[in-house]
């Protein structure tokens, strides 16, 4: 399991980097991160969903400590996203 998450977070850590690198514009770059992150954790849930944990000290491992890696990101992109959309219209020197 751990090196499935890990390769999975390198994954989405590296796209996560080529996005910012790709896009400047702040409302797409957070919908593409948005996507993104959600992609990636779907294939966590899915893998999760089929894998039998070893011990509960593993499964404690991965709530407490493997999930929030993924979950982190989202949360972030969401919530960046929420504020893009809600910043009011006009100049520079308006907002």
């Amino acid at each position: 399991m751990v090196a499935f998450t890990r390769v999975l977070h390198n994954k989405l850590e590296e796209q996560l980097k080529r996005l910012l690198t790709d896009e400047n514009n702040g409302l797409k770059h957070k919908k593409t991160g948005i996507q993104i992150t959600h992609l990636h954790v779907e294939t966590l849930k899915n893998f999760i969903i089929k894998y039998k944990f070893k011990s509960v000290k593993e499964e404690i491992k991965f709530f407490k400590e493997i999930k929030p890696l993924f979950f982190s990101k989202l949360i972030f992109y969401v919530k960046s996203f929420n504020v893009e959309t809600k910043k009011p219209n006009g100049s520079d020197r308006a907002l």
